[in-house]
């Protein structure tokens, strides 16, 4: 069959004029009425919508759909009961492996759920071959409740090797007032429920003038964190997926580098006090965060042992588990408390009030957005570089810590200044900028774990058959971590002369000095 044509219905025809209309003009057979239901799914940054995919349910198969509602794979999941949320839930197969790539470790969401009753016929040439199926749908949007008119549309699903009748048809529509295309049934619904598809990104695409001043591109960037940040809280609270409290933490700590970074743009003594507002504010899920990441690497870390050693992990998970559901309980209480929602709400007025010209110039609050960026941006990279030339075989690890943070301030102020410089060139920094980051990130990581392991080590008591094996599958891990550790400090003399290589050196002089 051919791609399929839907358009939209007059209100001043119902289905039983429209289809008399087609019977009296020509040969058509009458298909047997159905009644189906789709829900549809996406995360909640649309991570299928930004691919050109959805994903719907019917009954208990679901299906991946390209945007011309093409199926690229499908799975029937064990019973109507079973809700899959994330891609390890869906029965192996090409529906679990193409979701594994789109998803990572977010979590889908419910979007809507349409009922569809469908009246149809066949259109017949004189031959009495089928040339087209022509399908009367009324599109409701449902929920536990209630349901509520969508959309009366005419759909034409032509056959193959049938131009000139299809074409015929469509001139009796258009006589018929039947030409306008109908929305996607699912984009209709979204509409109507006031969700915007793509709405919600983590990415830092905020559009900056050059010569705007420097305190109005500060205030736009620090509405678009705060933004993000307000959008994670429901999420965090209902634990919906990890993904939450990351973006949510990842805006806390861009604002923290902003008000570090742009000096001399709002008055020092609010500067000040807004940094360790933010600070008070990145502190409250530092354990929240660091539980989440050792969850999420379970398999990875049985991965590493014997066999064997691996069921002995299993308390020790157990414990990260319980301790993650105080640490959150611990959060969502403090979101509520006059303490946090006041920073927030005093930072938002602060915000506001830096708009107007009640608050009081200062050094860099009027230069323009570009010399900001420039200064700022290359200031970081000279450090970066200073800094790296300096490391060697015996350097302390501090000093690759040292490192780490101040590539993650440069990550961000290029983040914050895309606007402003050519995409090409910035996306090639940021993609060099990031090898380093991972190896420096990588290194840092591997040592928080050890130490973290090495603490939970202690507290393993007892005598027995199960002790030994406890200690024996933590003592392994260290080791394997320590030796992962290690491979990725001999690695990153390589990725930092990538980093400072002579056209990387040129390419910031030429777009920031």
């Amino acid at each position: 069959m051919e791609t399929t044509i839907r358009l939209a219905l007059p209100d001043t025809l119902n289905r039983t004029v429209f289809l008399d209309k087609i019977t009296d003009h020509y040969n058509t057979i009458p298909e047997s009425p159905d009644i189906f239901h789709r829900s549809y799914y996406d995360t909640f940054d649309w991570r299928l919508y930004k691919k050109g995919l959805l994903l719907c349910r019917g009954g208990r198969t679901y299906q991946l759909l390209s945007q011309n509602h093409v199926v690229t794979a499908s799975a029937t999941i064990a019973s109507h009961g079973t809700k899959p949320r994330y891609w390890w839930d869906f029965p192996v197969g090409p529906l679990q492996h193409q979701l594994r790539a789109l998803l990572g470790v977010r979590a889908l969401l419910h979007l809507a759920t349409l009922k569809t009753e469908v009246h149809g016929k066949r259109l017949l040439n004189s031959d009495q071959k089928t040339v087209l199926h022509i399908r009367h749908e009324d599109v409701f949007i449902t929920n536990s409740k209630a349901e509520s008119h969508l959309q009366r549309a005419v759909v034409l699903c032509p056959m193959r090797g049938y131009p000139d009748e299809l074409r015929k048809f469509r001139l009796h529509l258009e006589s018929l007032s039947i030409n306008n295309e109908a929305a996607d049934p699912f984009l209709a619904a979204l509409k109507t429920v006031g969700v915007k598809p793509g709405s919600y990104t983590s990415k830092l695409n905020i559009a900056l003038a050059p010569d705007m001043s420097a305190r109005a591109a500060a205030r736009r960037i620090f509405f678009h964190l705060l933004r993000t940040l307000r959008q994670n809280e429901k999420g965090i609270k209902a634990d919906i997926d990890t993904e939450f409290l990351h973006d949510y933490r990842v805006a806390i700590r861009r604002t923290r580098s902003a008000l570090t970074q742009f000096k001399g743009v709002f008055p020092a003594q609010a500067t000040e006090q807004f940094k360790q507002d933010f600070a008070y504010l990145g502190k409250l899920t530092n354990r929240l965060r660091d539980l989440d990441v050792y969850l999420l690497k379970r398999q990875e870390y049985c991965d590493l042992l014997p066999e064997r050693l691996r069921p002995a992990l299993d308390s020790l998970f157990q414990n990260l588990a319980t301790e993650r559901r105080d640490e959150l309980k611990k959060f969502i209480l403090e979101m509520d408390t006059d303490n946090y929602r006041g920073t927030l709400a005093q930072w938002e007025r602060f915000l506001a009030d830096s708009k107007n010209e009640v608050m009081e110039p200062s050094t860099n609050s009027s230069i323009h957005a570009l010399n900001l960026a420039q200064s700022i941006i290359y200031k970081r990279f000279k450090k970066i570089i200073k800094i790296g030339k300096r490391i060697h075989a015996e350097s302390p690890d501090k000093e690759l810590h040292r490192l780490r943070i101040e590539c993650k301030k440069l990550r961000y102020s290029l983040e914050f200044f895309t606007s402003l410089f050519p995409k090409q060139d910035l996306d090639y920094l940021v993609k060099q900028l990031k090898k380093l980051q991972d190896n420096l990130g990588d290194f840092n990581d591997l040592h928080v774990q050890q130490v973290n392991l090495s603490q939970y080590l202690t507290t393993i008591k007892g005598v027995g058959a199960r002790t030994v094996l406890q200690a024996a599958a933590v003592g392994g891990l260290i080791t394997q971590l320590n030796t992962r550790q290690h491979e990725v400090r001999r690695s990153f003399t390589k990725s930092f002369q990538l980093f400072s290589s002579p056209e990387n050196i040129a390419l910031f002089k030429k777009l920031f000095h």
